[in-house]
């Protein structure tokens, strides 16, 4: 079982987010707990994260994680829509 917890940088942003996306993201995250690598790998020099997909209310959502098995925890660093997501990535210097 794995723990989930949000970077400084994620939770900054994950708070701008409208109450309803965050329970939504929450509960979609909640797999991860049993399930770590069921989100996509990222490419480039990204590919040390993966992505997981949701969808609400028509609007695509990504949580980009990263499975840290040595110590069985999830840190997610970034939740929010997928437009732009590389651009804001980069832009977090990972």
């Amino acid at each position: 079982m794995y723990a989930i917890f949000f970077t400084n940088q994620a939770k900054r942003l994950f708070k701008k987010l409208p109450q309803d996306i965050q329970d939504k993201l929450k509960l979609e995250s909640s797999i991860l707990t049993q399930y770590p690598q069921s989100g996509e790998p990222l490419r480039s020099r990204f590919s040390s994260y993966r992505t997981l997909h949701v969808s609400f209310k028509g609007i695509a959502y990504r949580i980009i994680y990263q499975a840290i098995p040595k110590t069985s925890t999830i840190a997610i660093v970034l939740a929010d829509k997928r437009e732009n997501l590389y651009k804001r990535l980069q832009e977090m210097k990972l």
